[in-house]
């Protein structure tokens, strides 16, 4: 998670830097990589108690301006679709965060799911890991607005920083324009099912319990570590 974020901020929106010309110039030489299903994003069971990975590679994978797409696959040779690999495609340094911030916040869902759902079943379990997700997807678009009104009230006082800093928000936007763009002209994409919901009682009380439990996650760490002006995401 420190490199993501070393990544996101230094690269990303470091306006005041002395190389910010440099890496403003490599981010805009570069070009849409579609890593394909050889260097998957995830390679993963979904038989059981994980399709909420395939949700948080969606999420992690937007929150970059990147495209994850799911292939499912019979791994079992039986004709069922227990697998699934998530293809990427963006700017190979928007994948590279992407990469980085997936890493972190799976390990991160499975340790609070470890701590919170001792004695429970897989399914509430599975239920669970589905809520913390949620809140996920909800904490990494508010942090990116709180970042954003931040980094703009930093540079008041420095009307070409300003400049600067609005012209790099506007870039990571339109990045993740072309990306999807790019994927819209070469590829025949279908509509996936989503994550399935559970109506029973258990099933509620579990994704419920996830979503509060969710707020827990350490996205924040390296930031406040530093003494960085950011505030924690959680």
């Amino acid at each position: 998670m420190a490199k993501a974020q070393e990544i996101i901020d230094k690269h990303k929106l470091d306006v005041s830097s002395i190389d910010y010309e440099t890496q403003d110039k490599q981010r805009d030489a570069e070009q849409i990589k579609d890593f394909g299903y050889e260097d998957p994003m995830e390679d993963i069971r979904v038989h059981g108690s994980n399709p909420w990975i395939l949700r948080l590679t969606t999420i992690v994978a937007s929150a970059n301006g990147c495209k994850g797409i799911h292939q499912r696959y019979d791994s079992l040779g039986d004709g069922k679709p227990r697998g699934a690999k998530v293809r990427i495609i963006g700017f190979p340094s928007d994948v590279a965060t992407a990469r980085y911030m997936y890493g972190f916040l799976k390990a991160e869902v499975i340790r609070l799911c470890n701590e919170n759902c001792q004695g429970n079943s897989a399914t509430y379990k599975r239920q669970f890991c589905i809520g913390v997700t949620e809140t996920i997807a909800t904490l990494i678009k508010k942090q990116k607005e709180v970042m954003h009104q931040e980094l703009r009230q930093e540079q008041l006082a420095n009307p070409l920083a300003l400049v600067r800093l609005n012209n790099a928000i506007a870039k990571i936007e339109a990045r993740k324009v072309a990306v999807d763009v790019w994927v819209s002209e070469r590829m025949n994409l279908g509509h996936g099912s989503g994550i399935r919901s559970s109506m029973s009682a258990s099933g509620m009380s579990a994704r419920a319990h996830g979503r509060i439990v969710g707020s827990q996650v350490r996205m924040g760490g390296a930031k406040a570590s530093i003494g960085h002006v950011f505030k924690q995401i959680s």
